[in-house]
């Protein structure tokens, strides 16, 4: 892993929607926001104040699980590409 709160912004940031930077959801914005990789699998996670490690879901990736979603970067209407949100999870 290793740091990448830079390829991140909130979802009110002029950024999230005019730029490829990634989306996040979550408490504690953009901070100590870790990316790695591992046989293909992109792995997104951020530690909380506390230090405790909690994972950032790709918001697309999780509702292909229950659904017949193209994966995670599947484009959608407008150019935007909703496999760039990532949600918080406690």
């Amino acid at each position: 892993m290793h740091p990448c709160s830079d390829q991140f912004v909130v979802p009110l940031d002029p950024q999230a929607w005019t730029t490829d930077k990634m989306v996040v959801i979550s408490p504690y914005g953009t901070d100590r926001i870790s990316c790695g990789s591992w046989h293909g699998f992109f792995n997104v996670e951020q530690a909380d104040p506390q230090g405790k490690v909690h994972a950032l879901q790709n918001l697309l990736a999780a509702i292909a699980l229950f659904g017949s979603g193209s994966g995670s970067r599947a484009e959608y209407g407008g150019g935007y590409e909703a496999g760039k949100v990532y949600v918080w999870q406690p």
